[in-house]
C-alpha cells in the first residue's frame, strides 16, 4: 500500500508532469496527499482535481511554506498507508515495483535521470552505498525512494527546516538509525533541474548546508574534502555557502 506526498508551493504548469507521472503509475498508488505552502496559484487544485478524474483518491493539505521535511512531516499524520513516496510537484515518476503491499522495514529506492530546461538528460541520480552521505550530498534523489512510514514518524530529521539540504538530512537520520537501504531497478523518476534547488545561489547554500550536516554527523576529514572540491572546481559561490552553512548551525542549537 502506497501514497505519495506531493510538497507544492507555487508549480504554476509544472504540476502537470507530475500528473503526468502518476497517471503512468496510477495502478500502484492508492492515495495521494498534496501539501500546499499556501500557494498563490491554483496549480495543487488542478493536480488534485486531475488526479480525481482518473480515480486516484488525492486531498490537498494547507501547511504553512516552511520546507520540504516540515511539508512532508505535515503529510504523514494523514497516511494510512505502511509506505510512502515523495513526489516533489514538478518532478515525474516513470515506473514504481510491480507491488509495494510487501511488509518491509528497509528504505527501497531506484534511479532518477536529471534533465535540463530543454528536457536533455545531462546526468543521474543512483547510490548503492549509503556510507557516502557521511561526507557529501547523497545521490539518491527524493523523488525514488519509497519509505516505510513507521521510519518517517519516528524520524528526528523530519522536523529540521534545513531550506535545501532537508532530504539530506533525512538520509542521514536513516544512516545513524542503521536503516537497510535495498537498490530495486523498476523505480525510476525524473527530476528537473528548474526549480528553484539547482539555482546558482541555492545550490552553493545546499552544499553549506549539506557541509555542515556531513561534518556534524559523518566524518569530518572526508566531508571537508568533498566540499573543498565542489567550492574549487564546480565554481560555487563561498557567500552562499558559507549561509548555507551557518543556517544549518543556527537550527541545531
Amino acid at each position: 500500500m502506497l501514497t505519495v506526498l506531493i510538497p507544492n508551493l507555487n508549480s504554476g504548469e509544472l504540476w502537470l508532469r507530475t500528473f503526468r507521472g502518476i497517471s503512468r503509475v496510477a495502478n500502484k498508488v492508492d492515495k495521494v496527499i498534496i501539501i500546499d505552502g499556501y500557494s498563490i496559484d491554483n496549480s495543487s487544485v488542478l493536480l488534485r482535481d486531475s488526479l480525481l478524474k482518473i480515480n486516484i483518491p488525492s486531498d490537498i493539505r494547507k501547511f504553512p511554506p516552511k520546507g520540504i521535511i516540515n511539508a512532508i512531516r505535515s503529510g504523514i499524520n494523514l497516511v494510512n498507508t505502511s509506505h510512502v513516496l515523495i513526489n516533489l510537484c514538478g518532478d515525474e515518476l516513470l515506473s514504481l515495483p510491480n507491488s509495494t503491499n510487501e511488509v518491509f522495514e528497509y528504505i527501497e529506492f531506484g534511479s532518477c535521470d536529471i534533465l535540463n530546461d530543454k528536457n536533455q538528460k545531462i546526468g543521474n541520480f543512483i547510490e548503492n552505498n549509503m556510507c557516502a552521505v557521511r561526507y557529501r550530498m547523497p545521490h539518491i534523489n527524493m523523488n525514488s525512494v519509497i519509505w516505510p512510514l513507521s521510519f518517517l514518524k519516528n524520524s528526528n530529521s523530519i522536523n529540521y527546516n534545513y531550506k535545501i539540504a532537508s532530504d539530506h538530512a533525512l538520509f542521514l537520520e536513516a544512516f545513524t538509525c542503521k536503516i537497510p537501504l535495498k537498490y530495486n531497478a523498476q523505480i525510476k523518476s525524473i527530476f528537473y533541474k528548474d526549480g528553484i534547488s539547482s539555482r546558482p545561489d541555492m545550490y552553493a547554500f545546499g552544499l553549506g548546508e549539506g557541509f555542515y550536516l556531513t561534518s556534524k554527523y559523518g566524518n569530518f576529514l572526508s566531508s571537508i574534502t568533498y566540499y573543498l572540491y565542489c567550492l574549487v572546481f564546480r565554481g560555487v559561490n563561498l557567500r552562499y555557502f558559507w549561509n548555507g552553512f551557518m543556517n544549518a548551525k543556527g537550527l541545531n542549537k
